[in-house]
């Protein structure tokens, strides 16, 4: 079975609008024999990495202003 450079590009787009997982993406072509980096590259171009939003986690801290942390202790 081989893979048109249209299919293939309908892949990249169906990765990029969340109707088919990266995961899914990277089994699929992978067993139709392409390359890894070939394929990262072509998912970075299309579809930048965006990391999950993680709604439990704490917020970061921020100093109201600067030094305001507290003392820095050195391990000796």
């Amino acid at each position: 079975m081989g893979l048109e450079e249209h299919e293939l590009q309908e892949w990249v787009h169906r990765v990029a609008r969340g109707q088919a997982s990266r995961r899914q993406f990277m089994r699929t072509m992978l067993g139709l024999g392409l390359s890894g980096p070939l394929l990262a590259d072509l998912l970075a171009s299309a579809a930048p990495a965006a990391a999950q939003g993680t709604p439990g986690a704490p917020q970061a801290f921020t100093p109201i202003r600067r030094g305001s942390g507290g003392k820095l202790r050195l391990l000796s």
